[in-house]
């Protein structure tokens, strides 16, 4: 119902279009976690709105295009970011670094740099905290 759309996007502080495109990026990595199908370089069909997020860390448009953090894997993480609480967010976000940073260590065919990209991430991702 409209009234429950417009309730549950009051509490979390954002316009209710912006919660629909959350809500539903989310059930497309949701499903695709389920299926253990590839996630790093997923590309979304409804790009996020640009957030604080994408001011601090420059990722801005580029030629009239969005470029990295709006249809990307980054995009997930500034959902997240948005909706969860700050102490949620901040142990999920430890434990993602935790997880590139032993990627980092382990892969040696392909440069971490190129897989950050191909995830939407900025190389200073860690400066999210």
């Amino acid at each position: 119902k409209q009234k429950d759309q417009n309730a549950v996007a009051k509490n979390f502080r954002i316009k209710e279009k912006k919660l629909k495109i959350y809500i539903n990026n989310l059930a497309i990595i949701r499903n695709i976690c389920a299926h253990d199908e590839k996630l790093f370089d997923i590309r979304l069909r409804k790009a996020i709105s640009i957030t604080d997020i994408h001011k601090f860390f420059d990722l801005d448009m580029k030629n009239n295009k969005k470029c990295n953090g709006f249809k990307d894997l980054f995009s997930v993480i500034i959902i997240l970011k948005e909706l969860l609480e700050e102490k949620e967010f901040e142990r999920f976000y430890r434990e993602l670094v935790y997880e590139l940073e032993g990627l980092r260590a382990n892969i040696k065919s392909i440069k971490f740099e190129k897989i950050l990209h191909k995830m939407g991430f900025p190389t200073n991702y860690e400066d999210l905290l």
